[in-house]
């Protein structure tokens, strides 16, 4: 079970970079990897010291938010998603777009890692279903 302590806020966002399979094989794996390098960078650029930010699987990273509830979570990942989608980048002559899907959970009462981390992907694969590029936060 996870601690709460002492009631400060806690988010966990889990991103999925959207579409990354078709940047794999349309521009190849070096495109990928710098898309993912991309990625890395802004994440890790917009978290605070107290922050974790990590990549997982293969084109998805975690974020813990400490002393961050989800609506404040949920600015965040807003903010994040419009940077990256103007980011983007030139591979090859040709310009590759990227854009970046979240989903959020608050660390509540009685949590363990595997029921956050389960609300937070779940949110996710609702962005993912929406339309890509956007946060939502788990009900």
């Amino acid at each position: 079970m996870l601690n709460l302590h002492d009631g400060t806020p806690l988010s966990l966002l889990v991103w999925d970079i959207d579409l990354f399979k078709n940047i794999n094989d349309t521009y190849g794996h070096a495109a990928g990897n710098k898309t993912l390098s991309i990625i890395a960078s802004l994440l890790k650029k917009y978290c605070r010291q107290t922050d974790f930010v990590s990549r997982f699987g293969g084109e998805e990273f975690a974020m813990l938010l400490s002393n961050t509830d989800k609506k404040s979570a949920q600015i965040l990942a807003d903010k994040i998603h419009r940077i990256i989608e103007k980011t983007g980048f030139t591979y090859g002559g040709k310009r590759i777009s990227i854009t970046i899907s979240c989903g959020i959970a608050d660390l509540e009462q009685g949590d363990t890692q595997e029921k956050i981390f389960n609300r937070a992907d779940k949110a996710l694969y609702a962005a993912k279903k929406q339309g890509r590029n956007r946060s939502i936060v788990a009900g």
